[in-house]
């Protein structure tokens, strides 16, 4: 005979989850997820890989106070300011242009500038 027994191994609060440069640091593998704590590093396995991503998403979302779109958001953000600063440019209004007038027609109206100085 055997006996399927579960029980509660740890409570880790959401606080003790390490946070780098507002990345919690969570790795998913597979349907292993690492959680690296203040105090330890724990491995959760689970069934599927489904499952442990689910559980990943939503650990990075509690822990971080965001969701995937928002992060994704952000980081898409912080890349565009990034070309921005250092070519000068404005790459929104670049893209507007394109949009509006076409390739040839964002060329020859000039490509936009930033106005930062």
């Amino acid at each position: 005979m055997f006996k399927k027994e579960r029980q509660l191994v740890d409570v880790i609060p959401l606080e003790s989850v390490k946070l780098y440069n507002d990345a919690a640091q969570i790795k998913q593998k597979g349907a292993d997820v690492e959680v690296q704590t203040v105090g330890k590093n724990i491995t959760i396995v689970f069934s599927g890989m489904l499952e442990a991503r689910k559980f990943t998403a939503k650990i990075v979302n509690a822990v971080t106070g965001t969701t995937l779109a928002t992060r994704g958001s952000n980081k898409i953000k912080d890349a565009f300011a990034l070309v921005d600063d250092t070519l000068g440019l404005d790459t929104r209004e670049t893209i507007k242009g394109v949009l509006e007038h076409g390739v040839k027609g964002a060329i020859l109206n000039g490509i936009g500038k930033s106005n930062k100085k």
